[in-house]
This record gives structure tokens, sequence and C-alpha cells, in this order.
């Protein structure tokens, strides 16, 4: 009887690592062989273009902290915003794996709606050993998953999942300001 048990006991853990796990938990929006995530919104209001270009632009400002590094595009005729934003990332604070992750941070507006569209996406390791300067695709940690326009998590899952969390935060986070009814020029 106790042979049973601590073989059972031993095979436990691995039954419950084989079960699958929620395969949109599990992967990152694909299109054209690189990440994206890409959201289209309607606001249900009157606001005109240059209000959501401005709120566009004081968003970019406050969350990725130095808006003149970050924007590299912002053409106000088109309502056109596109910079460079990044965020860190821990996955284990045990072993003190961290990334800084950065990408393309695109942003479109015209009148009651606005597109939002995070590509390119590239990473490093934040230790003493990589160099400040050296990042690498994001991508080649993934592989292939059954779908064509996603990508499975691959090397480290946690990482993925800490990304997709922190980017549906980003586009809540604009989504609040862009839809608020106080106007940027409002006291």
């Amino acid at each position: 009887m106790k042979k049973n048990l601590i073989i059972i006991v031993m095979f436990l853990p691995l039954v419950a690592l084989s079960q699958r796990s929620d395969s949109s938990k599990n992967s990152v929006p694909l299109k054209d062989g690189d990440i994206q995530y890409e959201r289209i919104y309607d606001l249900d209001s009157t606001i005109k273009k240059d209000e959501l270009y401005s709120r566009a632009i004081r968003w970019m400002a406050k969350i990725f902290i130095d808006s003149k590094e970050v924007i590299r595009i912002a053409d106000k005729e088109n309502g056109n915003i596109v910079g460079k934003g990044s965020f860190d990332i821990v996955t284990s604070s045990f072993w003190g794996i961290k990334y800084r992750i950065q990408m393309i941070t695109d942003i479109t507006v015209k009148d009651k709606k606005y597109k939002i569209l995070f590509n390119q996406f590239v990473y490093r390791y934040l230790n003493e050993k990589t160099p400040a300067d050296q990042y690498y695709p994001l991508k080649r940690y993934l592989k292939p998953h059954r779908d064509d326009d996603h990508l499975s998590l691959g090397h480290d899952n946690k990482l993925f999942r800490e990304i997709n969390i922190k980017i549906e935060e980003l586009m809540s986070s604009l989504y609040k300001d862009m839809s608020s009814n106080i106007s940027v020029s409002d006291f």
C-alpha cells in the first residue's frame, strides 16, 4: 500500500504539468511574422481628432516618462503618433531574471475613434553582464502554434504572460485617457 502511494505521489506532478492551459493565455498575436497587438476603439462621444491627438501625446508622455526620447513621429495633420516604448518584466524574483521589453507604439486618431498598435518587440536581459544596447527580437522565443495568427509560448511562458498583461494594461490606460469627458484644455 505504501509503495502504491509513493508511486502515485511521484507521478502526480507530471500529470498536473502535462495538462493543457488556456491557449489565449499561452499565445501572442502574430501578423506578417511579427508579434503585433492591434485594437481599434470607437468612442461614444463627440471628441474630435485634434483633441484625441493631444490626449494621445499626453498619454505617451505620462506612460513612457521621456516623451521627447520616445516619440519618433508626431504628425498632427494625419493624426499619427509613433514612438518607441519600453517596460520591465521580472519573471523570477528568486533567480533575479528581469527583462527590458521595447516595442514600437503607433497611435492613429480620427474623429470619435483611434487605433493603437504595438509591434517590433525586442528584449534584453537586465543584468550586469548584458550590454545596455544589446537587444534581441522577442519572436525568437516562440514556436509555431496550430493557428497561423498566433504563436505559442516557447521558452519562457511567464515572460509572455506578463507581456500580455502589460500590453492589456497599456491599452486600458490609453482607453481611459482617450474616452474621458475632460478635455485637455479644461482646467
